[in-house]
């Protein structure tokens, strides 16, 4: 199945209103510095009850040979009973599908209520004291091929772990970076994310919400760290959005494959007035190159047909989505 059948498949004929996107849509392409091709995240059956969310996961991956996420070792079963979930889970996916490399897909469940427990109990002391006290709000699971050769803990699945940043400065960054071997990068990140959002890296901390996520891809392998901001706090608009993200990539000299293209209505001379709702989060990995990789979603309902307006100079507005990853981190 390629990758749009299965977002129709996982969407449904009917979608309310999604909590995916600035813009209320279910799909959103992201991508990423080192991929070939976007891939795609999708929020299932979006206005739906937990079920029939559950029932349309299933059927997907079923048709793609994979099981019942909420098998094996429990652990998603666990998150996903919690009764207070906001969005519950989405779904990512890579890949070329018929023809081509199978598709990878990566559940996201969010983490409510007692989930949290249920989290540090999995993570035990696997993570340095500093990331212990962090807020958990995502876990993202790799649902495709056999996990035990390549996963840091063997028996487990391949993870990534998300939390919210709930106020944050040079130094708490640097005291979740370097006991995990990136304290050096951390000058890169916070340059990064001070020419997005064209501020000096002073005054980041008072204007952005940040997010970021720690997975262990490989046994015995220092863990890949991404930080996470949302787009509509990083620029004034999606023309806006877009010149910064292909500016960075540049000065970087990594191609964000396929996003020129994809937002290019997006540009100056062709965008209305408005914050920016077609971009979603902007991702620095931290990998152990040369600086960080970029990863960025955007809304392709949106991005077809509207843009934000002009550069300003003046404060962002907050970020009012309930995005999944977004509203994870404010």
């Amino acid at each position: 199945m390629s990758m749009a059948a299965l977002a129709g498949v996982l969407v449904g004929p009917s979608p309310g209103p999604s909590r995916l996107t600035a813009g209320g849509g279910p799909v959103e392409l992201a991508f990423a510095t080192g991929s070939s091709r976007p891939g795609l995240t999708v929020e299932p059956r979006p206005g739906a009850g937990q079920p029939e969310r559950w029932r349309a996961v299933v059927a997907a991956l079923g048709a793609e040979g994979l099981a019942d996420p909420r098998l094996g070792d429990g652990f998603v079963a666990d998150l996903a009973a919690q009764p207070d979930l906001r969005f519950g889970m989405f779904l990512g996916v890579r890949g070329s599908g018929p023809g081509g490399a199978p598709l990878r897909c990566k559940l996201y469940q969010e983490v409510a209520g007692a989930g949290r427990v249920t989290v540090a109990e999995a993570l035990g002391d696997r993570l340095p004291p500093a990331w212990r006290s962090l807020r958990p709000r995502l876990v993202g699971t790799v649902l495709a091929g056999p996990v035990a050769a390549r996963a840091a803990w063997p028996g487990k699945p391949e993870r990534e772990w998300y939390f919210a940043l709930e106020g944050w400065d040079r130094g708490s960054l640097h005291r979740l970076l370097a006991p995990v071997g990136h304290g050096r990068r951390l000058p890169y990140v916070l340059d990064c994310l001070a020419m997005l959002a064209s501020e000096p890296v002073g005054e980041l901390p008072q204007r952005l919400r940040l997010g970021i996520s720690i997975s262990h891809r490989r046994a015995g392998s220092v863990p890949a760290v991404t930080i996470y901001a949302h787009s509509q706090e990083l620029f004034a608009s999606d023309a806006e959005a877009r010149i910064g993200i292909l500016g960075l990539c540049r000065e970087l000299g990594r191609p964000l494959a396929g996003y020129s293209g994809a937002s290019a209505r997006l540009g100056p001379g062709r965008a209305g007035p408005g914050p920016a709702r077609v971009h979603g989060l902007v991702g620095l990995e931290v990998d152990g190159g040369d600086g960080p990789a970029v990863a960025v979603g955007l809304c392709p309902r949106l991005a077809a047909g509207r843009a934000g307006g002009r550069r300003s100079g003046g404060r962002r507005p907050r970020a009012r989505c309930d995005h999944g990853e977004g509203s994870t981190y404010g």
